[in-house]
């Protein structure tokens, strides 16, 4: 592989202008920093951000703000006044309240039964550190308390760990959250038939790494089938409880599944039952089913099973994302009205992982940003079971809802998307109730016996047991794809590439010393701010070479010419985004830098009034130590941004 080429993940890319999720420099996204202050802050006569009226006697008094970390929990904030005098306190850099919360000691944690000893509502809203004692080399920094919580003993101290501290500002700390690490994977007939394996009843039974197999592939699939098990009533109970409690219903801790005469549920009839989830009209329905064949004899009734989250997939990658909020904000309401019960609830078809609250799961082969963000957590789908869709919505948004129900239902419904199999006796399938929908197919009472014994399982004892095998897992399947992309150089884009090199050299060499060629300087950087018709390089001069490395530990995993091309064509088009980002970047930070040069270069304007709220304001004049400042923090990010460039854009032979 040529060293121009690049090796880059296909959601690797970081858009500069919006402040990134990971440790990422801090030039992507300062590229418009505020005029001399510290973010969130400005000068009044900074037009390019309006000054909150109660702030403006505040902002007067003081011209600027620079500050510095002294540990990992507290900064010293120097304010330079107008009259060039420097002010400088520390400020917590973290809240006192968040660390004090955070507290592990023995006298804020009971050691045997890990309870708190104090109330998050008794820390003082006027906590702060009295003294924080931390050494460069130590994994944990020291804190005493000024006005502590009241309870706790005079000499109280807290000990937090530096990882424990960059932890704070996470929604998920806990370790065992890292089982949503584990992703999710999309499948249909054939690669469910093909990937997945079976578990046998004696082995999970007895063997905490069967278990954690099964549990792995419910995790990841949400569909499993366990063999070999006994012919008995109580077979079904051992296999829930192996996990957790069972779940409690009007059903009952266990129900059968046969045909009865006056039957109160389709489930108890021989005729076709449609694709659905079970009790969506309870607040808090079962996560997991299961359902074993006690004995089945009969002609027909073959079970179904389809992923609800593929369909999702394939209708937004194929369709677009339009349908994606109405799914997510139409609420359908399921009821359960007979034989004196009665529940009613509302869903929306599709729950996201925000509103459930819980950390976001890769998908690992999806085509839509949706699935692959990890944004859906569950899909809610029982139509024998609907009260009524939504009332109160316009026409044209039923419309918009009735036909993304429809694509979706008829993508469910394609034979390639299902897994069919007549359940024989001693097989039990387990399958995640809110992501995989269930069918039968309409059997002959007459042609024999057919009897199913089913439980439920809530979803929080599934995850809790899951954590607890976590490390009993087979090890994650990573499919690695990187896509090496040599973009040939436009004309506009080597020459303002070229140019911010020319720049960076007028301020750095000895030919161009910046202190006296401020109208050499202007006119190069006048160039790169003009405005350039940046066209997309001809497809045909692309040289796309494809590097596919694929890790697996269990099953195999393939990637079609369809799906290569896929890949490719979105990193190019978020390779192209980013290079244009860079250059707009770049212009941003050119006038500011020439700004500071000018100011730096030229004598400082006499002192006038100009208002603000209609009272007379001093006009911020910056100090040279603040202008100084200013311009080498430009100059720094001028560098980065240039180097980026190159390796983005590598030369063309």
């Amino acid at each position: 592989m040529s060293a121009a080429l690049r090796r880059l993940s296909p959601r690797a890319t970081v858009k500069l202008g919006s402040k990134p999720t990971g440790p990422t420099p801090d030039f992507t996204w300062r590229l418009k920093p505020l005029t001399l202050g510290e973010k969130g802050r400005r000068h009044p006569n900074d037009p390019r951000f309006p000054l909150d009226k109660n702030q403006a006697t505040k902002e007067t008094s003081e011209s600027s703000t620079f500050g510095y970390l002294v540990n990992p929990l507290e900064r010293v904030v120097s304010h330079i006044q107008d009259d060039g005098s420097r002010r400088e306190r520390r400020r917590p850099n973290i809240s006192p309240i968040l660390v004090r919360d955070a507290c592990q000691c023995p006298s804020c944690i009971d050691a045997s039964d890990k309870q708190r000893n104090f109330s998050y509502s008794d820390i003082p809203s006027q906590i702060s550190y009295k003294e924080v004692q931390y050494a460069e080399f130590s994994a944990d920094v020291q804190v005493h308390w000024e006005n502590d919580v009241p309870s706790s003993p005079p000499d109280h101290k807290t000990i937090i760990s530096k990882e424990a501290i960059s932890n704070l500002g996470k929604q998920f700390r806990n370790r065992h959250w890292d089982l949503y690490k584990r992703p999710q994977t999309l499948w249909n007939r054939d690669t469910y038939q093909k990937e997945t394996a079976r578990v046998d009843f004696n082995d999970y039974m007895n063997h905490t790494a069967s278990l954690a197999e099964a549990l792995h592939l419910l995790w990841r699939d949400g569909l499993v089938f366990i063999d070999g098990v006994p012919e008995s009533e109580d077979s079904v109970s051992q296999i829930v409880n192996r996990i957790g409690p069972l779940q409690q219903t009007f059903y009952g801790p266990t129900w059968d599944v046969r045909s009865v005469p006056n039957a109160k549920n389709v489930a108890y009839t021989s005729k076709h039952l449609g694709f659905h989830m079970d009790l969506l009209y309870m607040r808090d329905p079962p996560g997991f089913q299961f359902l074993h064949c006690v004995h089945n004899s009969a002609q027909g009734g073959e079970s179904r099973f389809a992923d609800t989250f593929n369909a999702l997939d394939q209708h937004l990658s194929y369709r677009g994302r339009k349908h994606f909020p109405t799914l997510c904000s139409q609420l359908v309401r399921y009821e359960y009205d007979n034989d004196g019960f009665f529940y009613s609830d509302a869903k929306p078809t599709i729950q996201t992982t925000d509103s459930l609250g819980v950390p976001p799961r890769n998908v690992t082969n999806a085509k839509s940003d949706e699935l692959a963000d990890g944004k859906v957590a569950h899909v809610f789908w029982s139509p024998p079971f609907v009260g009524h869709i939504p009332s109160s919505s316009p026409h044209q948004e039923l419309m918009r809802f009735v036909n993304a129900s429809k694509a979706i239902s008829d993508i469910m419904e394609q034979p390639e998307n299902v897994v069919e199999e007549k359940m024989d006796s001693g097989t039990c399938v387990i399958f995640d109730n809110l992501r995989v929908v269930h069918a039968r197919n309409a059997f002959d009472m007459n042609s024999g016996k057919r009897w199913l014994r089913g439980a439920y399982l809530n979803r929080q004892d599934f995850v809790s047991k899951a954590v607890s095998v976590m490390n009993d897992m087979p090890e994650l399947i990573t499919i690695t794809m990187e896509w090496a992309i040599k973009v040939t150089m436009t004309p506009e884009r080597r020459e303002k590439a070229n140019l911010i090199n020319e720049l960076l050299g007028a301020f750095e060499s000895e030919k161009h010393p910046w202190k006296s060629n401020l109208d050499a300087i202007q006119d190069i950087a006048q160039e790169i701010v003009q405005p350039a018709t940046i066209s997309d390089p001809d497809p045909e001069h692309i040289d796309i070479d494809t590097d596919i490395d694929i890790h697996l530990q269990i099953g195999t995993v393939t990637l079609d010419e369809g799906e290569k091309s896929y890949h490719e064509r979105v990193e190019r088009m978020r390779r192209d985004k980013d290079t244009e980002n860079l250059l707009a970047g770049a212009a941003d930070v050119v006038q500011s830098l020439v700004k500071c040069h000018e100011a730096l270069t030229k004598p400082a304007p006499k002192p006038s009034l100009t208002k603000v709220d209609g009272k007379p304001a001093p006009k911020y004049t910056p100090s040279p130590e603040v202008l100084a400042q200013e311009f080498n923090y430009y100059l720094k990010v001028l560098n980065k941004i240039a180097k980026s460039l190159e390796m983005k854009m590598p030369a063309t032979n």
